[in-house]
């Protein structure tokens, strides 16, 4: 049976040196390698079929970058700029613009990476500043819970499951 490896969804902080939080899962699948886990993220849109907080998505234009408009479960709304996508590399990188988040700024960057087994880690990746008056834990932990919630999702639609 061929490991998809670990995924780790690690959030860090430039404003401070605090170390990463994050939560780690171990998965194991017969048949998803990395192309496969990368091509389940699908295009800019395709978070709004595997992450289980994303009802909707309208693709659209600011400044001259892709942005992406996302209808969240809870009625609410977050909208995300393409910063990078590189299929060799197999990277998205996406800035929150606005969202439901306490912080001034997010960059995310989402990965994919073979593993010695065939199969393919999966790494989510935020940095961040909190908000003014926003402590960093109240920034990080709902960052850290979409994160969580969208890797779960994106395993489901592979049809992996978590283990601890």
């Amino acid at each position: 049976m061929k490991r998809i490896g670990t995924a780790l969804l690690i959030l860090s902080t430039v404003a401070s040196a605090a170390e990463a939080a994050g939560v780690k899962f171990r998965l194991e699948s017969q048949e998803v390698d990395a192309l496969k886990a990368f091509d389940a993220i699908g295009d800019f849109c395709g978070i709004k079929d595997w992450h289980p907080d994303v009802t909707g998505c309208e693709i659209g234009e600011r400044d001259g970058k892709q942005i992406r408009t996302l209808t969240l479960k809870d009625g609410g709304h977050m909208v995300d700029r393409l910063d990078a996508y590189d299929k060799g590399t197999l990277t998205w990188v996406i800035s929150t613009i606005e969202g439901p988040f306490p912080v001034q700024w997010l960059m995310a960057k989402l990965s994919v990476k073979p593993d010695d087994e065939g199969g393919a880690g999966i790494k989510w990746v935020g940095t961040f500043e909190p908000q003014a008056g926003a402590s960093e834990e109240a920034a990080k932990a709902p960052i850290e819970n979409f994160y969580k919630h969208g890797i779960e999702g994106l395993f489901a639609k592979l049809g992996v499951k978590p283990k601890s």
